[in-house]
């Protein structure tokens, strides 16, 4: 059996340790909240991708007939104050569900005022835009991501069969009625 004195300053250690781990606990700093991965899509954003088209009207009744070179991928600025763009950039994603690019890369000094639109478009489209691009849309399985200067994406767009795992996969409502 051990000595009084020894249980005694036994038990006075033992509160110390545990009075010291409260003190340090209670000093720590809180753990900061995780910062978004810079592939999830930050609410918020004003400009967003408001229409994309894979290659146009078709001339014929066959998808061999579309008119391939007649894709774009318009953003839209829906905030109430002017945006700077600058360094924004849109990418593509193809058949397979992979992103590609970027499609287009917006000047130095690009700035969207409300409800104004940029516009990327493939090279012989005949379109009056913002930026041409040499890689078209695909006929099937296609979309589009936005990211802002910082490398945060902001907005993605894709139209895939459910089996297609794609990183314009987002989870949302089909807006069309």
């Amino acid at each position: 059996m051990l000595n009084p004195s020894i249980r005694r300053s036994g038990a006075v250690f033992a509160a110390a340790g545990v009075a010291a781990a409260l003190v340090l606990a209670a000093a720590a700093p809180a753990a900061a909240a995780p910062a978004p991965l810079r592939y999830d899509i930050e609410p918020g954003s004003p400009v967003l991708i408001s229409e994309i088209a894979n290659g146009g009207q078709r001339d014929g009744d066959t998808q061999a007939s579309r008119l391939s070179a007649r894709n774009f991928i318009e953003i839209t600025n829906y905030g109430d104050a002017p945006v700077d763009i600058t360094g924004y950039r849109i990418y593509r994603c193809g058949g397979t569900g992979a992103s590609y690019g970027p499609q287009a890369i917006a000047a130095e000094g690009t700035v969207l005022q409300p409800g104004e639109q940029y516009t990327t478009a493939g090279e012989g489209s005949g379109y009056d835009v913002d930026n041409i691009h040499s890689t078209n849309l695909a006929g099937y399985n296609y979309g589009a991501i936005l990211e802002d200067a910082s490398g945060q994406r902001v907005d993605a767009i894709g139209f895939y069969h459910e089996d297609v795992n794609n990183d314009c996969d987002v989870e949302g409502e089909w807006l069309q009625d």
